[in-house]
Parts: structure tokens; sequence; C-alpha cells
């Protein structure tokens, strides 16, 4: 099973994502958008994972979500990676604070102890809505650059809590669904 653990993000928050990504999208056709109910924050993508291994993971994260707090997330942004002129992946932005740093480093931790090598890069908290065709020419995204200079999002979401993500691989993109949710019940100081 191809597995990742998230934060989710509500339903409203993705309806007001999509609605706004909307002259971006018109802006070309070299992109594939996500769909709105994809819509989340990777705070660690674990790849192929033996389903016999599923009951490890929820025992690892399980304490590690309960060591952290709610918090607030902050939306903001939009960009690409490596740059937005040049992008294989496009995102909005997700303020980094200290709580969302340290629930991060949590699960990292608590997935290490169990064998999961942490990702190579660093943590770039974001939220994937597009991915640029194979065959996406930089003349075929400068439509989007143009129309990102000029793109503003911001939104306000709570989390309360994580999720270990299923992600199946299909012709019309990865459907994601939870396998587990996990609450953050630290205490706030």
């Amino acid at each position: 099973m191809r597995v990742f653990v998230a934060i989710g993000l509500p339903t409203t928050i993705r309806a007001d994502i999509a609605a706004a990504l909307e002259p971006l999208r018109r802006s070309t056709s070299a992109v594939r958008w996500v769909q709105p109910e994809s819509l989340h924050l990777t705070l660690q993508f674990l790849g192929y994972v033996d389903d016999g291994r599923m009951d490890e993971l929820s025992a690892a994260l399980g304490p590690a979500a309960a060591r952290s707090a709610p918090f607030a997330m902050q939306l903001e942004g939009f960009g690409g990676f490596p740059q937005i002129r040049r992008a294989h992946v496009f995102w909005i932005g997700i303020q980094p604070s200290e709580a969302l740093g340290t629930l991060q480093r949590s699960v990292q931790e608590a997935l290490a102890e169990r064998g999961f090598e942490p990702e190579a890069r660093g943590f770039h908290p974001h939220v994937t809505v597009a991915r640029a065709g194979r065959d996406a020419k930089r003349t075929d995204l400068s439509g989007l650059a143009h129309e990102a200079e000029s793109f503003t999002y911001r939104a306000h979401v709570d989390v309360r809590s994580i999720e270990l993500m299923r992600s199946d691989l299909r012709r019309s993109g990865a459907v994601y669904t939870a396998v587990h949710s996990f609450h953050l019940c630290g205490s706030v100081e």
C-alpha cells in the first residue's frame, strides 16, 4: 500500500481553494490540477508499505499526535518547485510555525524509530494544487506564471488531527483515502 501522513483540509477550505484557483486554471492546459477532495499538507511520505505494518504505523502515529496540541495554520501565497517559471509542482504555501514544525518532527521521529527513513529533502509546508505535464514547456506555463504574480490566497485552518493516508494511483490521478485519524491532544501552555 502506498501511504503518507498528512494534515487534511476542511471541505470549506478545499472549495475556497478550488474557486480561488479558477483564473489560474484558465491560463494553461499544460498542468493537471489536483481535485479539491485531494488537497492536503503532507507531513511525511512513506511510499509503499506492507499491509502488515499498518498497525505498527498507527502505534507510532497515535502517540506522536497526542504529544501535540491543536493549533492554527495559515495558508498563504502561491509558488512552484523548483521555481514558478520552471515548476513541475505548483502549490499554495503554509506559513511555517513552531507548532507545525514540532508536529512534523514528532511524526518523523516516531516513524524513524520504526525504521521509516525521513525524506531527504527538508520540510517545506505546502498544499500541492497542480503538476506540470511531462511534456510541458516553459512557454506552455508562461500564462500560469503570469497569472500567479497577482494571485492571492489566505486562509486559516484549525489543525486538530493528522491522517494516515493511502494513495491509489490511477490514470486520472491519485486518489487519497484516510486509513486512520489521530487527534492532537497535547495541552496548550
